[in-house]
């Protein structure tokens, strides 16, 4: 019953994780509950806790870790910058939500465990949807939706982990590709809607991924697929099939946002505002603009790393002085060498876990997306790298009960 609890606990906080109620610094809804959930899965586990292994898959994310709250204690002494020691304080926390969900996971018992998170994905994708889609949630700009985040990024970040863990689980447990089909098809919509160009990247590796399976479907390749595999190609037809009705909605958008009296959306036209936002050459969309020039024009960081705050180091010669957009440029210069090897490591050690080789392939999807927006401190990147490990595990069981 105590373990249920925290189960339970742990899948309402999971199901809560698009609700952003104050600014997206500062802890959301989801967190606090999950961390209610891990303090008392702590207390019950108490006598065991000692003796208590770690999955070791996440030893290079605990020596990323061990080596941000370095680097940043340093840039903190220096400069008395407190957003520093915030962000290994966002790593500590995302990084023991991907352990305490593996670890709960197998108390609960994988497979029933799965099933219940299976569920809840389905639900909240659902709705979150139709909050976004009805412009009934917010929007930035008047035309790019984002349900109820408060960024569009952050909303295609989240629709692109929740429809890979969805394709994961649905393989692991039901052995059918199709919940994945429907769910990046459903994904797409939204992804389009918020205008993400991190997330339409992460979309054009996902339909990479699927024409990689028609092309070498013939031949029956066992460089893309395993024999069982072949199934997937009975239904990756549908995803476009799916796709074409769902990715309209995004020009009819205005119409359904008019319906609820919000005509600024209404007025908006879908088709050039994505022109737009492909198309722009701007500084927001150039290296300048995104952060990227650090790296060149302060080399002396990209060994050990700048560390993060304290951004007035950049003003002298940076036109923007915000965090890098981009995960792995922004992990070189602010933790170095040793902090990108410990992460690169750490996701190859999940990317080798995959079960099937185009689960392999959409991993790149979110890799995509990390290469424009830095997501390392979203949550919802460590929730989904534990899901698609979880989901891994559960297929290998099955196929040796086999």
């Amino acid at each position: 019953m105590q373990i249920k609890l925290t189960g339970i606990i742990a899948a309402v906080a999971i199901g809560l994780s698009p609700v952003y109620l104050w600014s997206s610094g500062l802890p959301q809804p989801s967190h606090l509950l999950f961390s209610v959930g891990l303090m008392l899965w702590m207390i019950l586990n108490l006598k065991n806790l000692k003796s208590m292994s770690i999955p070791p898959i996440s030893n290079y994310a605990l020596a990323f870790l061990f080596y941000s709250i370095v680097v940043n204690t340093t840039v903190f002494v220096y400069h008395q910058d407190g957003s520093t020691i915030l962000s290994s304080i966002y790593y500590a926390f995302n990084i023991i939500s991907f352990i305490f969900i593996i670890k709960i996971a197998s108390q609960y018992g994988l497979k029933i465990f799965l099933k219940i998170f299976y569920i809840v994905f389905w639900c909240v994708l659902v709705v979150v949807l139709m909050i976004a889609l009805s412009c009934l949630g917010r929007s930035f700009g008047g035309y790019r939706v984002m349900s109820t985040f408060n960024d569009p990024n952050q909303f295609a970040h989240w629709l692109l982990w929740v429809a890979l863990i969805i394709s994961a689980i649905g393989w692991a447990i039901k052995k059918s590709c199709m919940p994945g089909v429907i769910a990046f098809s459903l994904a797409a919509s939204g992804i389009l809607a918020s205008l993400s160009r991190s997330g339409m990247l992460a979309l054009v590796v996902v339909m990479l991924v699927g024409l990689l399976v028609l092309l070498y479907s013939k031949s029956r390749s066992e460089i893309f697929l395993k024999a069982n595999d072949f199934r997937v190609v009975k239904v990756i037809g549908v995803a476009f099939i799916l796709s074409a009705p769902l990715l309209f909605v995004n020009f009819i958008t205005p119409s359904l946002c008019s319906l609820f009296g919000n005509e600024h959306i209404s007025q908006a036209s879908r088709h050039t505002a994505l022109y737009d936002r492909v198309s722009d050459r701007g500084l927001n969309s150039s290296f300048e603009g995104r952060g990227y020039d650090r790296l060149w024009k302060f080399p002396e960081y990209l060994f050990y790393g700048a560390g993060e705050g304290a951004n007035h180091r950049w003003e002298a010669e940076a036109i923007f002085h915000g965090e890098v957009h981009s995960t792995f440029a922004g992990v070189w210069f602010y933790y170095g060498i040793p902090g990108l090897f410990f992460l690169l490591i750490f996701l190859y050690k999940i990317w080798m876990r995959l079960d099937t080789v185009w689960m392999k392939l959409l991993f790149f999807a979110p890799l995509a997306y990390s290469f424009g927006t830095y997501n390392l401190r979203n949550w919802m990147f460590w929730i989904g790298l534990a899901f698609l490990y979880l989901a891994s595990e559960h297929a290998r069981q099955f196929r040796h009960q086999d």
